[in-house]
């Protein structure tokens, strides 16, 4: 880090007028947001999510220079910002896309006829069978599916499978951790 650059960053700090503060910060950016830019590129961010995140990045350095601590090197606090900063878009990005993908799937489910069964409990059903019969054995799946899909009690499963409550209450616990890992 050059001392112009800690010069900036410090200028940025102590500035006493807007025009001190707004020159502080266009230095400092001018010589470090391409620092900034290289990071993104290397996390395989698109350039223009690069832009996003390097003006979010500034203005967070705007935001919170009082903040910087002179004994700290000037880089280090914005590699830190940067990586703050670039988790909390890459986590936006992904919130706003699962929005996306509900949004398409509510309109395409708006367009079908309002006559056309859509049956969830069948997609459900067919998504956990296939994880059950990767995981359990054949007394563990037939527990599962009775206690959950078919919404029995267990004293319901424990006379339809003969099986002890506590018995079957380990069966349940037991497979319900399989499918967990």
């Amino acid at each position: 880090m050059s001392s112009t650059q800690n010069n900036h960053l410090l200028s940025l700090k102590i500035a006493q007028n807007s025009s001190d503060l707004s020159q502080a910060l266009e230095h400092f950016y001018n010589e470090t947001s391409h620092l900034v830019y290289r990071y993104c590129r290397k996390k395989n961010i698109s350039p223009a999510d690069s832009d996003d995140i390097i003006q979010i990045v500034y203005t967070q350095i705007y935001k919170k220079r009082t903040l910087y601590n002179e004994a700290h090197s000037p880089l280090a606090w914005l590699y830190i910002v940067t990586r703050s900063e670039t988790k909390d878009y890459l986590k936006k990005q992904a919130i706003y896309s699962g929005y996306v993908s509900d949004y398409k799937e509510f309109t395409h489910l708006s367009q079908a006829s309002p006559d056309s069964p859509i049956n969830y409990q069948e997609e459900l059903y067919s998504d956990v069978q296939a994880n059950l019969d990767q995981r359990l054995n054949e007394t563990e799946k037939s527990v599962i599916e009775k206690r959950y899909l078919e919404e029995k009690s267990f004293e319901e499963i424990s006379r339809e499978l003969n099986l002890s409550l506590v018995n079957l209450r380990q069966i349940v616990s037991r497979s319900l951790k399989k499918l967990k890992k």
